[in-house]
């Protein structure tokens, strides 16, 4: 956050004060930070107008922009500020590793290119399920299949990621994943975004940054998630409504208007390289066996 209001106009809420010692007389980490003026748009967002979400599905794609113009790196990771100074380090989000994964051996970069990320990502599930089979039993038991036979699964789908990845030349096309890396907010959702409440199409403040990180352009170019088509970017989900579609078109032409020969491609070819991200991040946590093989196949074959 204080990377974003150092480089850009963005409305994003000063930070005032921090505390990362969980012996505090709260008893946990905190921060504080100014309120943004407004309400979320998830209060808003059923009730307002077609017209009004038009406009407010513009300015978010002008945020997706300002943040690919003015917030790029050299690396995939996560900022990290050091008496001031900002770099990038090891991947932090909560979802790296998932949840319940607390192991600090397992790879979290930097790393210098797309193909070393996803490499790292199967290797890591690879690791883990190595080495927590008896953890990861109750979470599998769901499943039509006893522990040996999802154990073996995932083992040989991640063998074949470890092989497959390194041989997509798609990867070292332009917009592939070779950078620059940008500054991506992965829960950029209703309820983070700020709106004023006499006017619910100027946003006022854009919230929950903790799980940001210098992202792939294919992974920045997905469109956000309160108009998203499931089935495009996420794994055995079905699409959401229809009428999202409208708004799916105003959003990737507003950033393709903006970025001429650089949105568009990347986010056509961003499809294969997010579905591949989020099978090499959620293997053996999200969705079960036969549906992630079924993407790894959709994936390799259509390449």
């Amino acid at each position: 956050m204080q990377w974003i209001r150092a480089h850009t106009e963005m409305p994003v809420p000063a930070i005032l004060f921090t505390c990362t010692d969980p012996t505090n007389p709260v008893g946990a980490a905190y921060m504080l930070m100014e309120k943004s003026p407004g309400h979320s748009l998830s209060k808003v967002w059923d009730t307002i107008s077609e017209t009004q979400k038009d406009e407010l599905i513009v300015k978010v794609a002008q945020i997706t922009v300002t943040l690919m113009k003015t917030c790029s790196f050299k690396q995939i990771g996560s900022i990290f500020s050091v008496d001031g100074a900002f770099s990038i380090g090891p991947m932090v989000p909560s979802f790296f590793p998932y949840v319940f994964r607390r192991d600090p051996g397992l790879g979290r970069g930097p790393w210098a290119s797309e193909r070393e990320y996803l490499g790292a990502c199967a290797t890591r599930e690879l690791d883990w399920i190595n080495s927590h089979q008896g953890e990861l039993a109750a979470a599998w038991a769901k499943e039509d299949m006893g522990p040996g036979e999802i154990v073996a699964g995932y083992t040989e789908l991640l063998h074949r990621l470890q092989v497959e990845i390194p041989r997509l030349e798609w990867l070292d096309r332009p917009y592939g994943g070779l950078g620059p890396f940008i500054l991506y907010h992965p829960d950029f959702s209703l309820d983070n975004i700020i709106v004023r409440e006499d006017d619910p199409t100027m946003i006022t403040g854009i919230i929950d940054w903790e799980c940001s990180y210098a992202a792939p352009l294919c992974t920045v170019t997905a469109v956000p998630e309160f108009i998203q088509e499931c089935s495009d970017d996420w794994i055995g989900d079905p699409a959401t409504p229809a009428s999202n579609a409208r708004l799916r078109e105003i959003y990737v032409k507003a950033c393709s208007n903006a970025l001429p020969g650089v949105f568009e491609p990347a986010h056509k070819l961003g499809r294969k390289l997010r579905k591949l991200e989020r099978v090499t991040q959620f293997v053996t946590t999200i969705a079960p066996l036969d549906i992630i093989q079924k993407e790894v196949a959709i994936i390799f074959d259509e390449v």
